[in-house]
């Protein structure tokens, strides 16, 4: 497969809003005038690609992305949202991370994605803002 980053931003935003149940706008990219409450795409903090994981031109590459999740309110309101949208296997229909898993191959865009934490930025100096990384592995063309 080929390492179309646009791609890939697009298809796990598209999944995220496909997956979620509730009113949320998922924007595949940083946006100038976000809509709360909203998710975007960022590039990961420590690495976005990493382009030889794996022996050779065609072996593997990583992707780290960052979700970040805004949301508003006032401060309770905030808290519960913020607990809702991070809460896992609870067949509640606002996970985003339960979004991400429910297909991790992105429409077999991508060998595998997976999101295996999430920070809640800073409670006290920004209450309505987390962070999920997103790890993504895949095969460039003619890996096996």
């Amino acid at each position: 497969m080929s390492v179309d980053l646009q791609a890939i931003h697009r298809a796990l935003a598209a999944q995220i809003s496909a997956g979620l149940g509730r009113d949320t706008n998922v924007y595949p990219f940083p946006v100038s005038d976000p809509v709360f409450p909203c998710i975007s795409i960022y590039p990961g903090s420590d690495s976005y690609v990493s382009y030889f994981v794996g022996f050779g031109p065609d072996g593997a590459a990583d992707l780290n992305l960052r979700l970040k999740l805004d949301v508003d309110g006032d401060f309770e309101s905030i808290a519960i949202k913020i607990c809702d949208y991070l809460s896992v296997g609870t067949g509640n229909r606002s996970s985003i991370v339960d979004a991400i898993h429910s297909g991790r191959t992105l429409g077999g865009l991508v060998e595998d994605c997976v999101a295996l934490s999430a920070q809640w930025a800073d409670p006290d100096s920004t209450p309505g803002v987390a962070w999920i990384p997103v790890q993504i592995y895949l095969l460039k063309d003619g890996a096996a």
